[in-house]
């Protein structure tokens, strides 16, 4: 069996250990003195070094060769997360008496050690106050917030930082050049930021991605780890700057029928817009990078991207535009009536009342770009589902076209369709009845996202995805959000 990469290249020595050299130079310093604490506290984020400092620095305390990570009888390593009991630290209490069997110190690695219980952490502080002198204690933890206050203070506190992207990414080439890897820059790159400040991860990552047997490119990157194409990340942002928020709609449609999570959209997008940021092209745009902070918490990811994605495209399209979402452009003041006419609005009607004179020159699109002004300011989510209709006018029938199911479900929904009743017909001058419907052909001219196909050497971005109508109509359309029911037009 071969041995994993982030073992076969832990640190043993100060010099290897990555982006670390605020606390390697001082720990080397101490050593070399011989001034050295009875305690140490090392936090900081995961797979970013702690617990091969603590070996180095055990062994150096020792004098000790670091060669292999082969066990030492008085280096005594403990994971607190399996050894949480008081019970666990009073047998410890009891050992720390026994002198070293080889060495010239007793040296306990307690990792994790915000996993211990409280009753635990007091049965530690005595022994930490006043260890004996052939003791030494090296505590690591991912989480020092949740360390009482009394154990930080009795150790000397070193906090690891985060791995920056562009030092690991170097190091990540170095490495595949001493493993004969074929790793591209671009690819070494995005598996730095894959690993979030975590060389372990990154180096995991890589270890996953050589056993394809293929030179990793960024594209292989993105599609073993199921990242969705910077392409589509593009199209996505410039629909939603562009306020096409039917384009918006069928982009997320397609890029879950090819299997990409929302959050992963998500959080690309954030990065996106954070990025125009700080150029200082797009500094509007934090208020919607905090939005989508919340997507990968929620639990219904898809939906929510789509409202979040929509709202920003429509409330951000300024009065009067005329985009490829719709036909719809805002009314006139002279389109709507001066004096509406007093009426008690229905969802349906036996007799249809007739239409007052003085409405009946409005055109169905600039009535419902009056519905839609008009409710707006109180009801957003009804706004951004509402705002996907093709509306048709006879008589005194409102007709509300939607391609996609999930729209056409909750504008359906009585409560909704009261309020859009009421605005029309007032708007109108008379009482109208509502008639909701899908049509998926209104999305069948929008362009589609291409899957991603398995990468070669130079992998494309895109490659021809499978027409969804062809394959099942209607069917795979209400698929967009999940569970979406399959309502009948």
């Amino acid at each position: 069996m071969g041995q994993a990469l982030y073992r076969k290249y832990r640190s043993r020595g100060w010099d290897e250990l990555v982006g670390q050299e605020h606390v390697s130079k001082t720990l080397q310093n101490a050593v070399k003195s011989g001034k050295f604490g009875h305690a140490y506290l090392f936090s900081g984020p995961r797979g970013v070094g702690k617990t091969s400092a603590a070996r180095i620095l055990a062994r150096q305390i020792n004098d000790l060769d670091y060669v292999k990570d082969e066990p030492h009888i008085d280096i005594i390593e403990i994971d607190a997360a399996s050894n949480t009991s008081v019970e666990d630290i009073r047998d410890l209490r009891e050992k720390v008496t026994v002198a070293p069997t080889l060495a010239k110190y007793k040296i306990y690695i307690i990792d994790e050690v915000h996993m211990l219980s409280k009753s635990a952490f007091n049965a530690l502080l005595k022994t930490l106050e006043e260890p004996p002198a052939h003791v030494i204690f090296i505590l690591a933890t991912t989480d020092p917030q949740k360390l009482p206050e009394t154990i930080i203070s009795r150790t000397q506190h070193f906090a690891f930082r985060p791995i920056a992207s562009e030092l690991a990414a170097k190091h990540l080439l170095a490495l595949a050049r001493a493993e004969k890897i074929k790793l591209e820059p671009g690819a070494a790159t995005l598996i730095a930021e894959l690993g979030e400040g975590s060389f372990r991860d990154s180096i995991s990552l890589l270890d996953q991605l050589a056993a394809s047997g293929q030179s990793i490119t960024r594209g292989l990157v993105e599609t073993l780890a199921g990242l969705p194409p910077e392409q589509l990340i593009q199209e996505l942002a410039l629909a939603v700057d562009s306020h096409e928020a039917r384009r918006v709609v069928k982009l997320l449609e397609s890029a879950r029928i090819n299997g990409y999570h929302a959050a992963a959209l998500a959080k690309q997008l954030g990065q996106y817009w954070r990025q125009e940021a700080l150029k200082l092209t797009n500094s509007d745009k934090l208020a919607l990078v905090r939005q989508l902070l919340s997507v990968q918490s929620s639990p219904k990811p898809d939906q929510l991207l789509e409202i979040i994605l929509l709202e920003t495209a429509l409330a951000e399209a300024k009065p009067g535009n005329t985009n490829s979402n719709s036909e719809l452009v805002k009314p006139s003041e002279a389109s709507r009536p001066a004096n509406p006419a007093k009426k008690t609005s229905k969802i349906t009607s036996d007799e249809p009342s007739k239409p007052e004179k003085s409405s009946s020159t409005a055109s169905a699109s600039e009535l419902w770009a009056s519905v839609l002004e008009q409710i707006r300011p109180k009801y957003h989510t009804l706004y951004a589902m509402a705002r996907m209709a093709t509306p048709t006018l006879a008589g005194n029938k409102l007709t509300l076209e939607f391609p996609f199911p999930f729209h056409l479900k909750r504008v359906s929904e009585t409560k909704n369709q009261q309020i859009i009743v009421n605005a029309a017909s007032e708007l109108a001058g008379w009482e109208l009845t509502l008639n909701c419907q899908l049509n998926p052909k209104l999305a069948s001219d929008e362009p589609t996202l291409a899957a991603t196909s398995e990468p070669t050497v130079d992998p494309p971005m895109k490659a021809p995805v499978e027409n969804v109508e062809e394959k099942d109509g209607l069917k795979n359309i209400s698929n967009i959000f999940g569970d979406a029911e399959l309502l009948e037009s």
